[in-house]
């Protein structure tokens, strides 16, 4: 008989990167998006996949924060750099939730002007995120500067934003499993 479930594992690095993947692959979908410039695109989509990564994500943190106690255990020992990790990762996430937000607002006011003249940044930014190894490639060059009061900067920023913190989250995840 166990005494405990076989899936209560709190350092298991897989699931922490199953959400980190969750949350990119929205971000993908959502700089398809942008690419296509698709004025009629629904949301919906996008949103509820995040909401799906954001469930992973809980459930992960609640595993890593339960097996916490038992952390003399080799077997439920948590790395100490999963839960911040975690952490860091759901605001990452409630900031791809806001650039959906954004870009749904956007689409549904200027429909498909507004990204017209950043389809070279969207898709040098999309080519870079579906690369196996992406978080080894350079941020993409030159972003054309624009005022920050601007959506086009806000969504500008956010994009690159929210580049840098899943190649920072994909690089932790990487030392974890190379511990």
């Amino acid at each position: 008989i166990n005494i405990f479930p076989p899936y209560v594992k709190g350092n298991d690095p897989k699931r922490v990167e199953c959400y980190c993947n969750d949350v990119q692959g929205v971000f993908v979908g959502l700089l398809d998006t942008m690419v296509l410039s698709d004025p009629k695109h629904d949301f919906e989509l996008e949103n509820k996949k995040l909401h799906e990564a954001h469930q992973l994500g809980q459930l992960t943190h609640y595993l890593a924060v339960d097996a916490s106690p038992f952390r003399s255990i080799p077997f439920f020992a948590v790395d100490p750099r999963i839960i911040p990790l975690l952490e860091d990762m759901m605001l990452t996430e409630a900031f791809l939730h806001d650039l959906i937000e954004l870009t749904s607002g956007i689409m549904k006011k200027h429909g498909d002007t507004f990204f017209r003249d950043h389809r070279g940044f969207f898709n040098e930014v999309l080519a870079d995120m579906k690369k196996e190894n992406f978080q080894d490639t350079a941020l993409p060059t030159e972003v054309e500067a624009v005022a920050s009061s601007d959506n086009r900067g806000a969504v500008l920023n956010g994009v690159t934003l929210i580049l840098e913190r899943l190649k920072k989250h994909h690089d932790m995840i990487q030392k974890i499993n190379h511990k």
